[in-house]
């Protein structure tokens, strides 16, 4: 999608690495399964991976204050970033939630917050 979107036409990438994954794709690695969560706002593309009780994903940092959270890059739709920030509130209270920037998780000694953790970030807002 950023070779497209860049004009970076000199890369030459096969399918075995270079593939467009689907919202509710399962990966299979060895035993584990990875389910495929698009989570779209900060970036068109942006994915989540669940394995187990675990999400495991890159920015935005919604562990953070909502008040912090960007869509910030090309192609971005705030829309579309309040609507994963929805999925995600609505995962079990259990599940773990890692960030690439969880600033707010590492404060309390840890890398990730649960999504009943991070519904208390959101609640002011959603009423959850």
């Amino acid at each position: 999608m950023f070779a497209r979107k860049y004009g970076m036409r000199d890369i030459t990438l096969d399918g075995n690495i270079d593939a467009d994954l689907q919202d509710g794709q399962v990966l299979e690695l060895g035993s584990l399964s990875i389910h495929v969560m698009q989570l779209p706002g900060h970036t068109p593309d942006h994915t989540g991976y669940i394995v187990g009780r675990n999400v495991f994903m890159g920015d935005p940092d919604l562990t953070a204050r909502h008040d912090c959270v960007q869509s910030d890059f090309g192609g971005e739709s705030a829309h579309q970033l309040w609507m994963s920030i929805q999925r995600l509130l609505g995962l079990p209270r259990d599940y773990c939630i890692y960030t690439s920037q969880s600033s707010r998780s590492l404060e309390h000694g840890k890398a990730f917050l649960t999504v009943e953790e991070l519904r208390a970030t959101y609640k002011s807002l959603v009423g959850v």
